[in-house]
C-alpha cells in the first residue's frame, strides 16, 4: 500500500491526521468514476472518454481501490474488519441485519460475505455491467441495475431471478419501499417513477 495512505499512529498509540495527499486521491478517484459512468451512459466512447479510462486506472493504481481501508483508531473508532479482494470492489453494503456485506466486483461480479468471517456466502456473475446493488429489506433478495436499460431482482439463497424489467431510458438508484413491494428508480434525466412488484414474476 502506498505510504502515504497508511494507518499512522504516535507513540502513544494516537492516529495522527489523514494525510491530505490520500483525500484528494480518493475525491480524484470518484470524480473519475462519475464522469466514465456518465460518458458511458450517454455513449461517448471517444478520445476524450478514453483519456479519462486512464486517468481512471493510474488513480486506481495509486490508491489501490481493491482494498478495503481502515484507517484504525480516529476518534475511539477500531478497525473490526477487514478484508482484501483481487479485483477493484465498489458499491459496499450491509444487509438489513447487518451479518453480511455485499461488494460489487470489478464491473461484472457481485460477492456477498460473512460480516464476521469474511468468508463468501453468495456470488454472482453477469453479463453486463452492473450498478447500484442492493439488498431488499428482508435480505432475502438482491436487485441490480443490469446495463442501460434493465432491473433485475435476483433469490439471495439461489441466485435464480425473481423479477426483472426493461426501460426506454437509463435508470439511476433504484431502491426498495421499506415493505419491499415496490421499487423507484429515477429515469432518464429528470422522470421519478415508482413500481409495484407484488405478485409480479415473483
Amino acid at each position: 500500500m502506498p505510504e502515504n495512505i497508511e494507518t499512522r499512529f504516535t507513540p502513544t498509540g494516537e492516529e495522527k491526521p489523514k494525510p491530505l495527499e490520500a483525500i484528494k486521491e480518493k475525491a480524484a478517484l470518484r470524480l473519475a468514476e462519475e464522469i466514465e459512468e456518465r460518458m458511458k451512459q450517454e455513449g461517448k466512447t471517444d478520445e476524450g472518454y478514453n483519456k479519462i479510462t486512464k486517468l481512471l486506472n493510474a488513480i486506481r493504481k495509486i490508491y489501490e481501490e481493491k482494498r478495503i481501508v481502515s484507517w484504525g483508531k480516529i476518534d475511539g473508532l477500531n478497525e473490526i474488519f477487514s478484508k482484501d479482494f483481487e479485483n477493484n470492489i465498489s458499491y459496499l453494503s450491509f444487509s438489513p441485519s447487518g451479518t453480511e456485506i455485499m461488494v460489487r466486483e470489478g464491473n461484472k461480479g457481485l460477492g456477498v460475505y460473512d460480516r464476521e468471517t469474511g468468508n463468501e456466502i453468495f456470488s454472482k456473475k453477469f453479463e453486463n455491467y452492473i450498478y447500484y446493488p442492493s439488498f431488499s429489506p428482508s435480505g432475502t433478495e438482491i436487485m441490480v441495475r443490469e446495463g442501460d436499460y434493465g432491473l433485475r431482482i435476483y433469490d439471495r439463497e439461489t441466485g435464480n431471478e425473481i423479477f426483472s424489467k426493461k426501460f426506454e431510458n437509463n435508470i439511476y438508484y433504484p431502491s426498495f419501499s421499506p415493505s419491499g413491494t415496490e421499487i423507484m428508480v429515477k429515469e432518464g434525466d429528470g422522470g421519478l417513477r415508482i413500481y409495484e412488484i407484488k405478485g409480479q414474476e415473483r
